[in-house]
């Protein structure tokens, strides 16, 4: 897995949703110039990986049975806790860019999309901040096996 996110570092987007509906970032001089990462305020998910795969594979309609590999979603949560940015990365087995079924990786996204109960980040306990984080789907014939981080 290592070797697949130092991989995904120099990936470009396949999509690119930029702020959508409701959603803002936080204004702040600091948080223009870069946004934080989720790991450096303990802000994963609440859920475990597990449940988030077994909640997943019970509304995917469509699983392609020749999809093989990972699509990570990368997106910005807000200091209110709200998503959006959405970026859709998507690469084969070989580590290689490909384009897997749209209506499938809008399933993805659109699942990704229903998750709510994202932590707030606070640097040096006062500053409420915006935080990027991703889920990365492996995806094996068409099922995702997996849900990290």
């Amino acid at each position: 897995m290592l070797k697949y996110i130092l991989f995904l570092i120099i990936l470009t987007p396949f999509f690119s949703f930029s702020q959508q509906g409701s959603f803002k970032p936080c204004s702040s001089v600091l948080l223009e110039k870069w946004k934080f990462q989720y790991y450096s305020y303990n802000t994963k998910y609440p859920l475990s990986s597990e449940k988030l795969t077994e909640q997943l594979n019970r509304t995917l309609t469509n699983q392609p049975r020749q999809i093989n590999g990972f699509v990570t979603i990368r997106f910005v949560v807000n200091c209110e806790g709200q998503t959006g940015n959405f970026e859709i990365y998507q690469i084969d087995n070989h580590y290689q860019n490909t384009k897997f079924d749209e209506k499938y990786v809008e399933e993805l996204l659109t699942f990704t999309k229903t998750l709510n109960d994202w932590k707030i980040a606070i640097h040096n306990k006062t500053l409420k901040v915006d935080y990027y984080t991703y889920l990365t789907f492996k995806i094996e014939h068409g099922k995702v096996t997996e849900i990290v981080p």
